[in-house]
C-alpha cells in the first residue's frame, strides 16, 4: 500500500510542476503582452513630443531670425558709432607724478 501511495503522491508531484509551469509560461506571455502595449504606447507619446518640440524649435528660429534682419542696421549703426568716436580719458589706475604736474 505504501508503493501505491508513494507513486500516487509523485504523480501528484509532477503533476503540480507541470501545472505551475503553465502557469508560468501563461503569466510570461501575459507579462510580455503588456509590456509590447506599454512600449507602444509610451514610444509614440516620445514621437509625438519629438515632433512638437521640432516644430516649436523651428517657430522659434524663425522669430529669432526675423528680429536679426530688423535690428541688425540700428546694431551696426550703434557699434560704428562706438568704435569712431574717441573720449579721450586718464585710466583710473594712473599716478600722476607731481614733478611732471609742474
Amino acid at each position: 500500500m505504501s508503493r501505491i501511495y508513494g507513486s500516487d503522491r509523485i504523480q501528484k508531484l509532477k503533476d503540480a510542476r507541470t501545472e505551475a509551469a503553465k502557469e508560468i509560461e501563461e503569466l510570461k506571455a501575459r507579462k510580455n503582452a503588456e509590456l509590447q502595449a506599454f512600449e507602444a504606447e509610451h514610444t509614440g507619446n516620445s514621437d509625438q513630443s519629438f515632433a512638437r518640440v521640432a516644430a516649436e524649435t523651428e517657430v522659434r528660429l524663425t522669430e529669432i531670425q526675423e528680429a536679426v534682419q530688423r535690428h541688425k542696421h540700428l546694431v551696426t549703426e550703434r557699434l560704428f558709432e562706438a568704435i569712431t568716436t574717441v573720449n579721450p580719458k586718464v585710466h583710473p589706475n594712473v599716478r600722476v607724478d607731481e614733478q611732471v604736474q609742474k
